[in-house]
């Protein structure tokens, strides 16, 4: 585990998961903190609100911070595709767990579906 988060650090230089409202007070500070990246938690509430929180925190950070939506296995992969494409214009770098981590078919659906990268956390892979 400690060298998945040494690359993960390596690779995005650093790293903040951060709770985002609309108003992105979180993401802000974060990256006045020096924080490079920001992990915006979806996939609990209406699509449509999910897709105006990545958008908000993209106008809040900017365009040189690197944005991870994480749906902590929160959608089916037809919501998933959907709320992929509607952020891609937001320039997300991935999108974390989009699909149960059962379902590895409908985790393979999305990544064919879209083209913005799909992460699928390591842990609960290895509890299959």
């Amino acid at each position: 585990m400690r060298i998945a988060i040494a690359e993960i650090r390596q690779e995005t230089d650093t790293f903040s998961p951060v709770i985002c409202t609309l108003k992105n007070k979180e993401a802000k500070n974060a990256v006045n903190r020096g924080f490079r990246s920001v992990m915006v938690k979806v996939g609990h509430n209406d699509l449509d609100i999910e897709v105006e929180r990545v958008a908000a925190v993209r106008k809040a950070v900017g365009d040189k911070v690197i944005i991870i939506p994480d749906a902590n296995q929160g959608w089916t992969p037809q919501i998933a595709i959907q709320f992929i494409r509607k952020v891609e214009p937001y320039n997300v770098a991935w999108v974390e767990q989009p699909v149960p981590r059962w379902d590895i078919d409908g985790l393979a659906r999305v990544r064919e579906s879209v083209n913005t990268p799909i992460s699928a956390d390591g842990k609960p892979l290895f509890d299959l």
